[in-house]
């Protein structure tokens, strides 16, 4: 529950190419911390192949409208990541000129440099690489390298969209359909059990390391151990899932990742717009109901745990799993609801 600011670059320790795991837009922001999740090696040196101390992790709350001040949504909507202690400065319980929802937060300056604008470029001595703004421009540039080609497609699905050939639902369905074929999502079998299963849920929500291993599935990452947190949705929080730093993802729960999850624009635009995004993927959540969006910025994974439908009373584990998808454990779409019984 400690309030916290994540430190600005210039202030932080220095971030290595191309492994830095503290995004730039919670530079400078305010938070609250929900969780403890252990010591790991610095994935900045660990990256590099080299010995590193242990840090203390932690799981770091955000308001949506603290981050962005024209954030016109819930008041509640939020985001959560995962930062490093060294990233960190614990702020008195009523501190004073730090950033809130009433005036831009202080790395909102620094997050996109006026055209032109210097920064410093990194000398080891044999080497150098770029600054940040300028790495991030480079991976920018490459990733409109086909900008013709995307804006064509992306008409033609509006369109398609729109005239009613397809539906926005339908067209997820078929995309994951084809991903996933031949691959067993595990996540499916727990959350099918955790719904007819009390206890079960319960240690699948404190302990889901230990209870995947109860079906046999290991969830940390065969290369470094990572932490696994389920989060479940309610009738007042919907959760959704990403990685703005890169692709990070519980690929033992839910097989490949989708290439829209790997996307530099799904993974810029949710932790910003969310509720417009995922509009776009034929969900809309209501606006009584929060958005929290987990950012997988280090060593933790993150599924969601959905809500059981209406109308699956007396189901079966496998009949409850043929209404999962793997996109509703990302928090992208809800679960198939099964039509009601004739009276």
């Amino acid at each position: 529950g400690s309030r916290v600011q994540v430190r600005h670059e210039h202030d932080g320790p220095a971030w290595r190419k191309p492994h830095l795991r503290t995004p730039g837009y919670l530079f400078g922001a305010c938070g609250v911390v929900q969780q403890y999740m252990g010591t790991f090696p610095d994935p900045s040196f660990v990256a590099f192949r080299e010995l590193s101390l242990k840090r203390r992790l932690y799981r770091v709350s955000f308001l949506q409208r603290d981050l962005w001040p024209e954030y016109a949504h819930d008041s509640t909507d939020s985001v959560t990541a995962d930062i490093y202690e060294h990233w960190l400065v614990e702020l008195p319980e009523h501190g004073e000129g730090v950033a809130t929802g009433s005036q831009p937060p202080q790395w909102l300056e620094h997050f996109v440099p006026p055209p032109h604008a210097h920064e410093a470029v990194l000398d080891h001595g044999d080497h150098t690489h770029d600054g940040r703004t300028q790495t991030e421009q480079t991976a920018l540039d490459r990733d409109q390298s086909r900008v013709e080609e995307v804006a064509v497609a992306d008409a033609l699905h509006r369109l398609l969209v729109d005239v009613g050939v397809v539906k926005p639902t339908r067209l997820r369905q078929l995309i994951e359909l084809v991903e996933s074929t031949k691959e067993t999502i595990a996540g499916k079998r727990l959350t099918a059990h955790a719904w007819l299963d009390d206890a079960f849920r319960e240690r699948l929500l404190a302990s889901p390391a230990e209870a995947a291993r109860e079906f046999g599935v290991e969830v940390s990452n065969a290369n470094a151990h990572t932490e696994l947190v389920v989060a479940e949705n309610t009738d007042e929080v919907h959760n959704v899932v990403v990685c703005t730093l890169c692709s990070c993802y519980p690929a033992p729960l839910l097989g490949l990742a989708p290439a829209w999850y790997k996307s530099r624009s799904y993974r810029a635009r949710m932790v910003r717009e969310p509720r417009v995004l995922l509009n776009e993927f034929g969900l809309a959540v209501p606006a009584h109901v929060a958005i929290r969006v987990l950012d997988s910025t280090a060593d933790v994974r993150y599924m969601v745990l959905p809500q059981r439908p209406n109308n699956t009373e007396g189901w079966s584990e496998e009949q409850l799993m043929s209404l999962i998808s793997r996109d509703s454990l990302l928090g992208v779409a809800l679960p198939d609801q099964p039509p009601a019984p004739a009276s």
